[in-house]
Formats: C-alpha cells, sequence, structure tokens
C-alpha cells in the first residue's frame, strides 16, 4: 500500500528553484559609470579635445554662413552630435574615439547625447545673439570646455558631468572593435571557432564537417 505524500514535506533539492542572494543579483540598469563597473580604461585626452574643437568648429561655421539659423542648427547639431554615427560626432569619427552608453554597451544614441552634451548645446543658443556678444561666447567656451577638461583628468574614467547623467562614457574606438565582450556581442554572435568560416561555404557542408568531427 502506498503511502500519501506529506504536504508540509519539501521538495528534494533538484527541484527547488533556484534563488539568488540579493549580492549575486544582476542590476537591471548594468553598471553605473563612475563606479567599478565600467569595463573600458579611461580615453586620452588629446584625442578628445581634438574632437570637441572640431565639433565646435562646425557651429562657428554655420553661425558664420547663417548667423542665428546657422546658430539654431549648430547647437542641435552639439546636441545630438554623439548620436550621429553610433556614438560618435563628426570630431570623435575623424578622431577615432566614440561614445559609449555603459549599461548597454552600445554606442550612445539620441537621448543619451543630449544629455550630455546639454552645456555645449547652450553655446549654440549663446552664438544666436549679436556679433558683439562673440566675445562673451569665447569666453563662455572657454570656461565650459576648461571645466570639462579638468574634470575628465581627474576622474578616473575621464568622466564629465554630462557623463555621470547619460551614464556614458568616452572611449578609443579601437578598444572597443577589438574586444567583442566590450562590444555588447553576444545574442546573434558565431560560436567560437566559426566566425572566420567562409560564406561561400553551404549550410549543408558546414553540418556535414560537425558530424564528422
Amino acid at each position: 500500500m502506498k503511502s500519501e505524500p506529506d504536504p508540509g514535506a519539501r521538495p528534494p533539492a533538484a527541484l527547488q528553484p533556484l534563488r539568488l542572494s540579493p549580492a549575486s543579483e544582476p542590476s537591471p540598469s548594468g553598471p553605473a559609470p563612475g563606479q567599478e563597473g565600467s569595463p573600458y580604461p579611461k580615453c586620452e585626452l588629446l584625442p578628445r579635445l581634438l574632437a570637441r574643437t572640431l565639433d565646435l568648429l562646425v557651429l562657428t561655421a554655420l553661425t558664420a554662413l547663417v548667423h542665428r539659423a546657422g546658430a539654431a542648427a549648430g547647437a542641435v547639431y552639439l546636441l545630438l552630435a554623439d548620436g550621429l554615427f553610433r556614438g560618435q560626432s563628426l570630431g570623435k569619427r575623424l578622431l577615432g574615439i566614440k561614445v559609449i552608453h555603459v549599461p548597454t554597451r552600445k554606442g550612445a544614441g539620441a537621448r543619451a547625447s543630449a544629455v550630455r552634451n546639454f552645456p555645449m548645446a547652450v553655446l549654440g543658443l549663446l552664438a544666436m545673439g549679436p556679433a558683439s556678444h562673440w566675445a562673451l561666447l569665447a569666453a563662455a567656451s572657454l570656461a565650459v570646455l576648461g571645466y570639462e577638461a579638468v574634470r575628465s583628468v581627474l576622474d578616473p574614467l575621464g568622466l564629465r558631468i554630462g557623463d555621470a547623467l547619460a551614464h556614458t562614457q568616452v572611449v578609443d574606438a579601437k578598444v572597443v572593435a577589438g574586444s567583442p565582450a566590450l562590444a555588447g556581442a553576444g545574442v546573434g554572435a558565431p560560436p567560437p571557432g566559426m566566425e572566420r568560416m567562409p560564406r561561400r561555404v553551404s549550410r549543408r557542408a558546414a553540418a556535414r564537417k560537425l558530424l564528422v568531427a
């Protein structure tokens, strides 16, 4: 005669649901920049300064050509520039650096670019004023760039205020391209040993190779 199972008995360990401790649970928002979660090394300051200078030259050129309309277009450009080429403005693309959204390991989009570049876009709005105010614009530009440069030097990851707000970090594009893990690869990535398989090899031939192996 079979005995009925005790309703109060605990199921075997193999059938119990796996629960993670609070310390081991992954954070839904990913690692926050400025803390130990960022895997990216600090980018050199010189290419960042040169890239920003080139982007400001775009603003200057547009303002000189069409004045107020050009200044407004320049302000929009500075605001969204880092989302144009998957984390690269024109200046950053030429200098080989890019802005990474650290929680997703992807290039910054328009939203992250707008958050991190808001102080720079204000300079574009100042350029909409009369030419007599351009001396004020130059002084404001030097003040903003100087403060951001000092903060980038002192911060261990080179973060400025906009990066802290947008959860972004400027990195060397070659570092990201050379490491699939840092580039956010994983979903849809080929299995190890299959990355260099020629495209002309058919699926049937690839399956035959796996069966023989």
